[in-house]
């Protein structure tokens, strides 16, 4: 391909990648979305002494996906995209919060006493 197709807005190749990208970028705020509300629930879960796995919880997922009639094609990799995203809550939810240590000076206060 010419670097002048590559540029060309009306070549078939570039707009279905542009359209891909548009994807990919509401794809990732959303999972930067349900990442941070994973984080506060494994932060209720802590308060409540609950495990962090919940696999029924995760089966409800997987069940409501599947019934979803998605391409048959497309499911196991949807499915195996859930289990990551699976792993990767459990594993924020496990993080244990942060102590804040005393506030220290910045160097313009510093400079300034």
């Amino acid at each position: 391909m010419t670097q002048e197709a590559r540029v060309n807005n009306t070549d078939p190749l570039n707009l279905l990648r542009n359209e891909i990208d548009g994807i990919d970028e509401t794809i990732i705020a959303l999972l930067e979305k349900r990442m941070r509300l994973a984080g506060r629930i494994g932060k209720v879960k802590q308060l409540r002494g609950i495990a962090v796995q919940d696999n029924s919880r995760e089966q409800q997922i997987l069940a409501r996906i599947e019934n979803q009639n998605l391409d048959p094609k497309i499911s196991a990799s949807i499915a195996a995209i859930y289990s990551e995203i699976f792993n990767q809550s459990r594993a924020l939810q496990a993080e244990k919060p942060r102590k804040r240590s005393p506030r220290r000076k910045s160097r313009i206060e510093k400079i300034q006493l």
